[in-house]
């Protein structure tokens, strides 16, 4: 990433990265893995899953919903509600965009 930016005089110091700072790592991690799939897709609960066996802290269910929503390479490919043991629940497929 560079040096602490405290030590580098302000007119010299580089343009801020701006948007999703906070899940720079976590949109690394999830392209990685839609690109490993099969069409580049998978569920909401597939890549939940991968990202928490596969990544140190892994990445909570909002969160993930946060950066799938508003992260302009992924988009929602389809949303299924079924009902399972008593329970409605609800299946979304996610897809790469690039």
């Amino acid at each position: 990433m560079g040096t602490h930016n405290q030590r580098i005089k302000f007119e010299n110091r580089g343009p801020p990265r701006v948007g999703n700072n906070k899940h720079f790592n976590n949109i690394r991690w999830i392209k990685k893995y839609l690109k490993s799939c099969e069409d580049n897709e998978a569920s909401f609960l597939q890549i939940r899953d991968w990202l928490n066996s596969n990544t140190r802290y892994g990445i909570t269910s909002g969160a993930l919903a946060n950066v799938l929503g508003y992260h302009e390479s992924f988009e929602k490919i389809e949303e299924r509600y079924f009902t399972e043991d008593g329970t409605n629940k609800k299946e979304t497929t996610w897809r790469l965009v690039e």
